[in-house]
């Protein structure tokens, strides 16, 4: 199918969804990467270095929960050009929490290293900017962006 009719099968309730998505992967790459930063910083703490991972946590859920509403509310011609994209972001998701898995089990741990807890913000910030450019991609497959 070309992108002219998947164009005019989107809906407002898909392009609306669609916005909600791309904020919320904006926000999420936003906080993955003021982690990084706070994780390089002098004034390292702990605390604060879990409460931003419960909240990139909490972010990713609600950005992986919106893309499944989207997802569901496409018809099968819409679902079928995009199965591809639709699965590596799942794979992206999947390697997103494997670094935020990661990061947990460091922040937990006895001795904090500082420099690992930035590099797997800096890779999961990475996997991010990856998963927020292939959702835009299927996007515009599907004609919901707003020109």
């Amino acid at each position: 199918m070309d992108r002219a009719q998947l164009r005019s099968q989107a809906t407002t309730q898909q392009r609306n969804q669609y916005q909600t998505c791309d904020k919320t992967m904006q926000q999420t790459r936003t906080e993955a990467r003021a982690m990084t930063r706070a994780a390089r910083g002098s004034t390292f703490e702990r605390s604060k270095a879990l409460q931003q991972h419960q909240q990139l946590q909490e972010q990713l859920r609600t950005m992986q929960q919106n893309r499944e509403q989207l997802i569901e509310g496409l018809n099968e011609e819409q679902l079928s050009a995009v199965q591809d994209r639709t699965r590596t972001m799942q794979q992206l998701h999947d390697r997103i929490q494997n670094r935020l898995q990661e990061m947990n089990k460091e922040l937990s741990g006895n001795n904090v290293s500082q420099p690992h807890v930035a590099e797997e913000a800096r890779l999961a910030e990475r996997e991010m900017k990856s998963y927020q450019n292939e959702f835009r991609k299927m996007g515009d497959d599907l004609g919901l962006k707003n020109d």
